[in-house]
């Protein structure tokens, strides 16, 4: 469970990162 939550964590970080355009 806690390497799902980590997954989960990467993606918003992703989307929020995508979201202000910056890598």
């Amino acid at each position: 469970k806690t390497s799902e939550t980590l997954g989960i964590s990467r993606n918003t970080l992703r989307d929020r990162i995508s979201r202000y355009g910056i890598y």
